[in-house]
């Protein structure tokens, strides 16, 4: 993708598997139930965004900005979350699993 805008993106139930999201604006993006399986988001700007109950085994989240991003119900099994981070800019309010991240 690198630097796309795909704010309030309604992508549930879809399946992108293996997409290249990388740097890109997601903010307010909808990815219930869909499943990502080994895609790539490193880099993107997660604001708002919800995963609920999505596959994301295999996704590489990797200095994510993952501002009030729900991933509660998801499939994480082997993702890379390593350097994800919340935005300074908001309130630190993520969740993974009802757990703050």
């Amino acid at each position: 993708m690198n630097n796309g805008f795909l704010s309030r993106l309604n992508c549930e139930n879809t399946n992108l598997s293996g997409a290249d999201l990388s740097d890109a604006d997601l903010g307010e993006a909808d990815f219930s139930e869909a499943t990502l399986i080994g895609a790539n988001l490193s880099n993107t700007k997660l604001h708002q965004t919800g995963f609920w109950n999505s596959n994301l085994s295999k996704a590489n989240f990797s200095s994510a900005i993952m501002d009030e991003t729900s991933l509660d119900g998801s499939n994480l099994c082997h993702a890379n979350l390593m350097g994800a981070r919340p935005d300074p800019e908001y309130d630190d309010s993520n969740t993974i699993n009802g757990s703050p991240a």
